[in-house]
């Protein structure tokens, strides 16, 4: 199993208990914190063009909400930097949008977090150095959309779509089934 595979069966398995009281109350701060940003960005002038083009923050279409969600979150540039970069755009901006309740919410933070800053820091510190970590924040935004709709990994090895481009014979999305959550991933 890739070390890819290992991270999105981890997200997958991840449940709101096995998330350590003090991780818990971070991502709790970090959900407020954006939710200030937010609030923020939504006095900046430009704002109102974004929300009369894409809907409020609130609206039914949880897809557009994330959008203006982020949006709203970044005018200001009030998100945190983790070490590998600013993630709460993606991470948090995503999972309120999604998110069925509050537990729900910050463990779908949780594993956005470490999926983007895991993925992150290997793109900057492995031997692409970095120029291709510029948008490996999105990453959280999958992981913690996937975390609150309960997506499973992949099941079992799938045939490839493209056998002709393929090296491996199957395809290269996750094929394990999720294992149980381990802290850290």
């Amino acid at each position: 199993m890739t070390r890819l595979a290992r991270l999105a069966a981890w997200a997958a398995g991840l449940r709101d208990t096995d998330v350590p009281d003090r991780v818990r109350e971070y991502a709790t701060s970090q959900v407020l914190s954006q939710l200030a940003a937010i609030r923020a960005g939504a006095r900046h002038p430009t704002a109102a063009k974004v929300t009369a083009a894409f809907g409020g923050p609130t609206q039914a279409d949880r897809k557009s909400a994330a959008c203006v969600l982020a949006a709203l979150g970044s005018w200001l540039n009030l998100d945190d930097t983790a070490y590998a970069g600013h993630l709460s755009n993606s991470t948090v901006a995503v999972p309120l949008a999604y998110a069925r309740d509050g537990a729900d919410l910050v463990t779908a933070v949780v594993a956005a977090n470490e999926c983007a800053a895991r993925i992150t820091a290997a793109a900057t510190l492995g031997p692409l150095r970095g120029q291709s970590a510029m948008h490996t924040h999105l990453a959280g935004a999958v992981a913690g959309r996937l975390k609150t709709e309960d997506a499973p990994p992949r099941p079992g090895p799938t045939r490839c779509r493209s056998p002709s481009r393929c090296r491996t014979g199957r395809c290269c999305a996750v094929s394990s089934p999720a294992r149980p959550a381990r802290w850290p991933p």
